[in-house]
């Protein structure tokens, strides 16, 4: 046995000699993020083998402990045997990659200069991405198909003047990366009448929104979901890119409003958190989809950038002063009910609160409760994002999915 390892490691040691650095990173979208969002992470770190090429375990993408490393069958001199291929796999997990994680404060305290609004996301022991700009729960590779799914900020269309919407600024850059058949121009399109996508499926892209979206209307109500692939489709690898939220927050604003005690509000905002759980789950049952699926979804934003001044919304609910510090103890409940179900799905949640704040409706409050440039990335009505912020959002997806670490 002394020979046979000695062997093992001469030849990985030789090979690991003969492998070279790519010349360049994966192309990723170019968003107009603030300088101080930015992380020097590249979009893939798989320098040896296409994310196409790589094969996905029976865990499908999973992180944590039951999860282990492949070893590419490519990178492994013909004359070693089976046994000799599990001892270098035991070899790696000995030798994991050590180099911190960050933590919550260390992402946000960089964004953030007072936030008693964002969510205590310890207690759920996420796993962050070293860019910060959400977790890093599933190794995204392989994938076949990509479905949109969600509200008016996956549907796209700022008030009064049309604009590339997220999706499909997203939908480019993910077709190069992994190999898809990009969605044609029209897919981008509204119906007129209905705000809906006016083509649902193009390529290897399919989108399934409505602009009022609620978590309700994505298994039930408007079957977001449950009427959206066909039944060919489902054995595809599928990556369901998700925005949900905003909705369920304008009616639950209307509580606060009403003069509800934070126990009721927080008590009806159960409602949603369960639905979009049941949702998450269905995306995730590998008897659905037995190639695999990933999911990847927003949090809820706050247009009143931490301030709870719901006036500069059109048509939601103004709150009096005193009942505007609810208001921000709500999205943190949410954002943090958010995180449990991806880490407890070991699905991948986007920061679009924290990144967004000050891109709201407070943008040019002279006393700003989140550091960096003043800048509105959503209109007046806050349900459609403006270029920058249809940009920067499909930026934030694309770290979080290109995470494959």
């Amino acid at each position: 046995m002394r020979n046979g390892s000695c062997l093992l490691i001469l030849a990985l040691a030789t090979l690991a000699g003969c492998i070279e650095e790519p010349d360049a990173a994966a192309p990723g979208p170019s968003a107009p993020v603030d300088a101080h969002l930015s992380r020097d992470v590249p979009p893939s770190r798989d320098g040896h083998a296409d994310p196409q090429d790589v094969a996905l375990p029976a865990d499908a993408g999973q992180r944590g402990d039951a999860a282990r490393p492949e070893v590419d069958a490519r990178l492994i001199p013909d004359e070693l045997d089976a046994a000799s291929i599990g001892d270098a796999a035991l070899a790696m997990d000995a030798s994991p990659d050590v180099s911190p994680r960050p933590m919550a404060v260390d992402c946000f305290g960089m964004l953030l200069d007072d936030a008693p609004f964002v969510a205590d996301y310890a207690d759920f022991e996420p796993v962050l991405g070293r860019h910060c700009r959400g977790t890093d729960h599933q190794a995204i590779v392989g994938v076949q198909q990509v479905v949109f799914v969600g509200d008016a900020l996956t549907t796209g269309e700022e008030r009064g003047r049309r604009t590339a919407p997220m999706r499909a600024l997203l939908a480019d850059e993910l077709a190069e990366r992994y190999a898809l058949q990009a969605p044609m121009a029209a897919w981008q399109a509204l119906d007129p009448l209905t705000g809906h996508p006016a083509v649902r499926r193009s390529g290897d892209f399919v989108a399934c929104a409505a602009p009022s979206a609620t978590t309700s209307d994505l298994l039930d109500g408007s079957r977001l979901l449950a009427d959206c692939l066909l039944p060919e489709e489902l054995g595809r690898r599928t990556l369901f890119v998700v925005t949900v939220g905003a909705g369920d927050l304008l009616r639950l604003t209307s509580l606060i409003s009403d003069g509800a005690d934070e126990a009721e509000i927080l008590s009806a905002a159960g409602g949603p958190v369960t639905t979009l759980q049941r949702a998450v789950r269905w995306m995730k049952d590998p008897a659905r989809f037995p190639a695999g699926s990933f999911v990847v979804f927003s949090n809820v934003p706050d247009w009143t950038d931490g301030r709870g001044d719901t006036a500069g919304c059109l048509g939601w609910p103004a709150l009096p002063d005193e009942r505007q510090p609810l208001f921000g103890r709500l999205i943190a409940h949410l954002n943090g009910q958010y995180m449990r179900i991806a880490v407890e799905n070991q699905a991948d949640l986007v920061f679009m609160q924290e990144h967004f704040c000050g891109h709201g409706r407070q943008f040019r409050n002279p006393d700003p409760l989140c550091l960096g440039r003043p800048e509105p990335w959503v209109d007046e009505s806050c349900r459609f994002l403006v270029s920058a912020g249809n940009s920067a959002l499909s930026g934030l997806f694309w770290d979080v999915i290109t995470d494959t670490e």
